[in-house]
């Protein structure tokens, strides 16, 4: 049985079916934004809250 497989063949086949895969996996779920999107939205993202900080008069 093992000197019947290609190693070229097994290998092309396996690239083929983890491409198909990981496509797959990065397809959107209805609703979310595509990495597309996401990307061009990156930069008008709103910053983060400064940090409070604590005065040193105390009271």
């Amino acid at each position: 049985m093992a000197d019947d497989l290609d190693v070229n063949a097994v290998g092309s086949a396996l690239q083929v079916s983890l491409g198909l895969f990981v496509r797959r996996l990065r397809q959107p779920l209805p609703g979310e934004l595509t990495l597309p999107e996401v990307s061009v939205l990156r930069p008008y993202r709103p910053a983060p809250p400064a940090p409070r900080t604590r005065s040193r008069g105390g009271s």
